[in-house]
């Protein structure tokens, strides 16, 4: 009788044991697994953030770049991102709706500011950045043949860079208000 007792005692103990090892390894390899796929899968390196831009733009695609555009790029690659993956499966609730119940006016709100600072970054903000190439094309040319014109368009050149970085701070600020609406 003892002796069942004791070994009864001694089997739960090396069970617990055991199941401790094992849940130990099984984390521990799962754990390698998690950190292997995060580094080598390209679709599950959530934490890294590709800077790059679309090879239409002309714009980065690879090396040094400075911090202020960095963080502009990484801003509108998330906000890129969570419209093509995300956004799909948001809803927006349409005006008949927000008229039959006032609490969905604030979620249709974010979704059409979300829709237009996406459409500003890849539609509006190209655009802006095609004019100032070009004005800066024709300033060259006109300095180059020194032209009457090249101090008006030196002006006009300076103008569209200044628009278009206060577009872009009032971007930035629009996207960083509206940052805890972007979850699905």
């Amino acid at each position: 009788m003892r002796f069942t007792k004791f070994k009864n005692i001694i089997s739960k103990k090396h069970r617990s044991f055991i199941q401790s090892i094992w849940y130990d390894i099984t984390n521990y390899l799962s754990t390698i697994k998690y950190w292997f796929v995060s580094h080598f899968v390209p679709k599950r390196r959530y934490h890294m953030l590709d800077l790059r831009q679309p090879k239409v733009t002309g714009e980065y695609r690879y090396g040094w770049l400075d911090s202020d555009h960095q963080i502009l790029f990484a801003l509108f690659n998330i906000l890129n991102n969570f419209v093509k993956h995300e956004m799909p499966n948001s809803y927006c609730p349409s005006e008949e709706e927000v008229s039959h119940d006032a609490s969905l006016l604030n979620q249709r709100n974010k979704y059409l500011e979300i829709k237009a600072i996406h459409y500003w970054w890849n539609v509006d903000r190209r655009r802006q950045e095609k004019r100032k190439d070009h004005l800066l094309s024709d300033w060259h040319t006109a300095r180059k043949y020194c032209r009457a014109e090249e101090h008006q368009l030196w002006e006009n050149l300076r103008k569209a860079e200044a628009d278009l970085e206060d577009k872009e701070e009032e971007m930035i600020m629009r996207l960083i208000k509206i940052r805890h609406s972007l979850w699905t």
